[in-house]
């Protein structure tokens, strides 16, 4: 699991919530950071069945581009991994 809770906002998907130790955590993603891509594709795209499907891959990484809290946009690499 990535180890974020999402919810969508206009075109893109806001960080709710991220667990501690959680690969999203892992990575530098924060509540409040605005996701505006996964894989290339806009996060408007993908339904929440899909997105759940997409962030249950274990193992697989994904390049997630987001905005942060300053509009600072970067792209991070994040290997999903299992809650323990």
């Amino acid at each position: 699991m990535a180890g974020m809770d999402l919810v969508p906002e206009n075109d893109q998907l806001l960080v709710r919530h991220v667990y501690p130790g959680s690969a999203a955590e892992n990575v530098g993603i924060q509540t409040d950071d605005r996701i505006v891509s996964i894989n290339g594709r806009p996060s408007n795209q993908y339904s929440q069945r899909g997105l759940g499907e997409l962030m249950r891959e274990e193992g697989i990484q994904h390049e997630i581009c987001l905005f942060d809290i300053d509009t600072v946009e970067r792209c991070v690499d994040i290997v999903l991994k299992r809650r323990v």
